[in-house]
């Protein structure tokens, strides 16, 4: 017995709607800069279009010399400069014991964000009353640091606000009570 191959009449109906560009740096910060450069502030390197955090390491791999770099200001640093962020974490009704851990473990998540891209940083943490309110450079930084503080310190709720379109701030508010 053979068998037949029945070929399908009904055409593909194609569509011409443009689906949007996945987000990217350049989206962010516009197309890569020709040139290299080294933040002034906090010694990041950008070269081949990205920010390194270690001039040595760029110098050593691609015989450079700290003359082939131009001085500017990083994105982060900018941001910080000029009292500009893309996250925010409110943390209200902190419980007195958990206070000191809770400031220690942000500040260890900073620095881990930082080793992982120079470009990820808390910028401030300031304590007012029973409210913690910590900003970053980065606006999955701040839900991201959320989500740690919820698992490690049982916060009752989290509730992730994004502003809406040109600013891309997220503010993440935690409630312990």
């Amino acid at each position: 017995m053979q068998a037949h191959h029945i070929m399908s009449t009904k055409r593909r109906a194609y569509t011409t709607m443009k689906m949007p560009n996945p987000h990217k740096e350049e989206a962010e910060f516009g197309k890569g800069k020709k040139g290299i450069f080294i933040c002034r502030q906090c010694g990041s390197c950008y070269y081949l279009k990205a920010w390194h955090h270690s001039f040595e390491k760029i110098s050593a791999n691609h015989n450079l010399a700290l003359k082939d770099f131009q001085p500017t200001l990083c994105p982060a640093c900018s941001m910080i400069k000029n009292k500009q962020h893309e996250g925010e974490v409110i943390i209200h009704h902190i419980p007195s014991q958990v206070q000191d851990g809770l400031i220690a473990l942000i500040r260890s998540f900073g620095d881990k964000a930082f080793d992982r891209d120079c470009q990820h940083r808390i910028i401030s943490i300031s304590l007012q009353k029973n409210l913690l309110l910590v900003t970053t450079s980065e606006n999955q930084l701040a839900a991201k640091l959320a989500k740690k503080i919820r698992e490690t310190f049982h916060a009752k709720r989290v509730r992730i606000v994004h502003n809406t379109a040109p600013s891309d701030i997220a503010t993440v508010s935690l409630f312990f009570e």
